[in-house]
């Protein structure tokens, strides 16, 4: 299993440090890389895991599916600044991912 930096970076800006949404995001992240039978958890499974509501176990949970073009404009820029905070350069443009 691999989580890529970006992925961490976004679990950590959207957890805020709370160690119960820490738990909550990590896991739902781990189960949409698991849908869709993938060693590596991306970024875009730390932008659409949801951090209030717990997957594993739920009766019939509605997942996100990836659509379009990624990141999108707002994921981007949250992208971005976990990037700068982190002193890495800015999200690669022009790279699917």
């Amino acid at each position: 299993l691999v989580l890529s930096p970006d992925a961490l970076l976004l679990l950590a800006w959207r957890s805020r440090g709370v160690l119960e949404r820490i738990n909550v995001l990590a896991e739902n992240m781990l189960m949409l890389a698991a849908v869709e039978r993938r060693r590596t958890v991306t970024s875009w499974d730390a932008w659409a895991a949801s951090e209030q509501v717990r997957w594993y176990g739920a009766p019939r949970p509605t997942l996100p599916m990836r659509h379009g073009a990624w990141p999108t404009e707002e994921a981007l820029a949250a992208l971005d600044a976990c990037r700068r905070a982190a002193g890495l350069p800015a999200w690669p443009r022009g790279r699917a991912g």
